[in-house]
């Protein structure tokens, strides 16, 4: 079916390896593909494109395969791996960074710790950079030098005809403009991006601290009030509920903290919250900066991989209160499975607030508290009651929440996932769509084609 010019791999249905290259992060999500394909190169992914319309199928796009509503696959469709495409090189000035689409956070810390360089990334090492730069991208890395999106100098791009572009600010600004925040699927296949570099020391301080779950309101408003001080800004915190060790262990509040060059400072703010109320756990000292970035690498490596996931998103409208902080903690203490998790993200603060938030699509800079829940099980037959749970937990918060959600953390309940993910930049996006994907080649259950368009079938995918 392809043509002799495609260097990459062809998988079909009659391949051993076919399983498990149809899964994904995400267990629940079991969409069969027509054919998977692995380009090794941007005339590849042109290739694959152009014979996708030319068989009338369905493309779908994946990095790493993280989006938790599974929007990389969907039935009968042609599938775009990336995989074979993870080239990271370093500029010789140290400035910039050239990332291939299917590279990992893992793959960037290896080519860019050694040259003390580094920019805002994914807490997850096996998460795809590109994926997580065109979501947003939240950070530790977020409040001393942007989300993610803001490290984006220009983007190799294949469009609907398969043409191969460049995005920059001076080369077809307005989609340099859009996948800067919905860039996941929605205009193409980016198959590769120049990052901006920043200086970071050889040791960072960092490290998580773990309270009892009773202890929940005193800490999470405690931790509310510390984000809005101007002083804490260049430092990041991020709190959540989890067994740990996760996920045999007890039911605890986990704050996650990172510095670059406020270091005493910062250890003289987990004294004080230590005083708030005694830790069960304190793990915190200098380290690389990649190894504070993989501090989650173990939960997810060993247990996280290939379970039954069902996330909601939102945001909260102001700093959470003590009654929220309770009414999330009893939830927790009767969530269904171990494996659960809640996470309260800092979606704010110095220099994630800096520019304008029509500056790029991403339309949540002044939002408040990030909120994930998590509910994650082993077997299929829990999912019901998994299911519930979340649901429940987004309801009885929902009093509390803006409506809006995260594009990266994408919830495939939400039934206004565009409105939600953009905002009041929808319809600029809509504009962009319309002018780079008019048939909507790159479509999903909630990207900006079915707001244009209606291809019918099953449209669940592209991550």
């Amino acid at each position: 079916m392809f043509p002799e010019a495609f260097t990459g791999r062809v998988l079909s249905r009659r391949s051993d390896e076919w399983p498990a290259a149809c899964r994904l992060f995400n267990k629940r999500i079991d969409h069969q593909p027509n054919c998977i394909v692995f380009p090794k190169s941007a005339d590849d992914v042109t290739l694959a494109v152009r014979l996708a319309r030319a068989e009338g199928l369905e493309i779908r796009l994946r990095g790493s395969g993280h989006n938790p509503a599974g929007h990389a696959m969907a039935a009968d469709c042609l599938l775009i791996d990336m995989s074979h495409m993870r080239r990271v090189v370093v500029s010789r000035d140290r400035q910039s960074v050239f990332v291939e689409a299917g590279a990992t956070w893992a793959e960037f810390d290896a080519t860019c710790a050694p040259c003390g360089r580094s920019t805002t990334g994914g807490s997850c090492s096996m998460v795809s950079v590109v994926g997580f730069v065109l979501a947003g991208g939240y950070g530790l890395l977020g409040r001393q030098f942007g989300m993610g999106c803001d490290q984006l100098l220009d983007a190799s791009l294949v469009t609907a005809d398969g043409s191969q572009i460049l995005v920059s600010e001076r080369q077809n600004a307005d989609l340099f403009w859009a996948l800067r925040g919905a860039g996941n699927g929605n205009f193409g296949v980016v198959t590769s991006v120049r990052l901006r570099l920043h200086k970071i020391p050889k040791q960072v301080t960092g490290g998580i601290t773990a309270w009892p779950l009773d202890q929940a309101e005193k800490i999470v408003p405690w931790t509310q009030n510390l984000l809005r001080q101007k002083e804490f800004e260049p430092c990041s915190l991020y709190v959540n509920y989890a067994r740990y060790p996760y996920p045999h262990g007890q039911p605890s509040i986990v704050v996650r903290w990172h510095s670059t060059d406020k270091n005493q400072y910062l250890m003289s703010v987990i004294e004080d919250a230590k005083k708030i109320a005694p830790p069960r756990l304190v793990r915190v000292g200098r380290f690389p900066y990649a190894a504070v970035q993989r501090f989650s690498d173990p939960d997810l490596l060993e247990f996280g991989q290939h379970l039954n996931g069902y996330w909601k998103s939102g945001y909260f409208n102001k700093p959470i209160a003590q009654s929220e902080a309770v009414l999330i903690s009893d939830f927790f203490s009767r969530a269904p499975s171990a494996f659960c998790r809640i996470h309260l993200d800092q979606p704010t603060g110095g220099a994630i607030t800096h520019p304008d938030r029509t500056d790029c699509a991403f339309a949540h800079r002044h939002q408040t508290t990030g909120l994930q829940i998590l509910s994650l099980w082993q077997d299929s037959a829990d999912q019901e009651k998994s299911m519930t749970w979340a649901n429940q937990l987004i309801d009885a918060l929902s009093p509390g929440l803006t409506g809006a959600a995260y594009a990266g953390y994408a919830d495939d309940g939400l039934q206004n996932g565009p409105a939600a993910y953009y905002g009041k930049n929808l319809a600029r996006l809509l504009q962009i769509k319309k002018a780079y994907d008019p048939e909507n080649i790159f479509c999903h259950a909630q990207g900006l084609g079915q707001l244009i368009t209606d291809r019918g079938g099953d449209r669940d995918g592209i991550s």
